[in-house]
């Protein structure tokens, strides 16, 4: 474990060496919260509520993604590790007691912390300089969300391993990033709310809801599903990704030989 808690001090550093792009990105988060009060103030149209939501909670709501939003993303990572598969790189973990799945969950985790800390503090000062625009949030209802929100992002790391190892077979994997980030941005909920798009027909066994969706919803003290069966769906699909992972990883080196070498 010594040597995991070696590549998250390491990341960390390196996150905070460039922690003004960091900062700045979660400032302009706020410009999406203001833009999504804006769309939403127009399309409420003076209504109290539109599909069970007051407006102060749909703002809430784009709030609460933003905050969760570091968590899911790993784009960073993903392409750096894919570059170790094209250079050669990857050559270190044959070599080394390092297994490159523990690798990549470890940078990943530290490369989350300090955006995950930037946007929950830009945010929150933008949620106390216009209260009144926001929903008030109950922290026994965050509490709640917690082990979601947990899972959630073990699988959204998970997911990003998987596409990162797709480089073994593909040569130009950019089209994955692209095309993964647009479908888990819309299928997550951090778009639109997603019983906005599918009603009642909001398909439960999809792991991908309960990565912004379900979490906010909890949050918001509207969640109809009881945290626990949402964590029973996403352990599932964690158990599934990462048996998937491991027997990616056990074929690796024999396809590391046509690849980086």
């Amino acid at each position: 474990m010594k040597k995991y808690g070696f590549i998250i001090s390491s990341e960390w550093k390196n996150s905070l060496a460039y922690r003004g792009d960091t900062w700045l990105t979660a400032i302009f988060s706020v410009f999406a919260v203001v833009l999504a009060y804006l769309l939403w103030s127009a399309v409420f149209g003076g209504a109290d509520t539109l599909n069970g939501f007051t407006l102060q909670q749909m703002t809430t709501y784009y709030l609460l993604a933003g905050m969760l939003a570091p968590l899911t993303q790993s784009d960073g990572l993903l392409q750096d590790f894919a570059a170790e598969i094209r250079g050669g790189g990857y050559a270190k973990y044959l070599v080394k007691p390092l297994s490159p799945l523990g690798y990549f969950l470890a940078a990943g985790l530290a490369r989350a912390l300090l955006p995950l800390l930037a946007s929950i503090t830009v945010l929150s000062i933008a949620r106390l300089g216009f209260a009144d625009a926001f929903a008030v949030i109950q922290p026994a209802h965050v509490l709640q969300a917690l082990p979601v929100i947990l899972l959630g992002s073990l699988f959204s790391m998970l997911t990003g391993h998987l596409i990162a190892m797709t480089t073994f077979a593909l040569t130009d994997v950019e089209f994955i990033y692209v095309l993964q980030n647009v479908v888990k941005a819309f299928l997550a909920g951090a778009v639109i709310p997603l019983h906005m798009v599918f009603g009642d027909s909001l398909p439960l066994w999809s792991p991908f809801s309960y990565l912004t969706y379900y979490p906010v919803l909890l949050c918001l003290g509207k969640a109809e599903i009881p945290p626990l069966t949402a964590a029973g769906v996403l352990a599932g699909w964690v158990l599934a990704a990462l048996a998937l992972c491991l027997a990616l990883q056990k074929r690796a080196p024999r396809r590391f030989e046509g690849v980086g070498l």
